[in-house]
């Protein structure tokens, strides 16, 4: 779950039990390293990869 004031501070929570699985800064930088590390082994097209990633290919 999403606040509705969501910054890089805020908690992000399963939307199933409310466990805090961190802030979304923190969220998105990890999903970001892990696209990034499916680009490299070539499980992932980066074309498709994201906007915000600026990859060149």
């Amino acid at each position: 779950m999403l606040p509705d004031d969501l910054t890089d501070h805020s908690l992000v929570r399963c939307s199933g039990c409310g466990t805090s699985l961190g802030t979304w800064g923190d969220f998105k930088q990890q999903t970001r390293r892990i696209i990034l590390e499916e680009v490299a082994r070539g499980t992932v097209d980066p074309r498709g990869a994201g906007v915000d990633l600026a990859l060149k290919f």
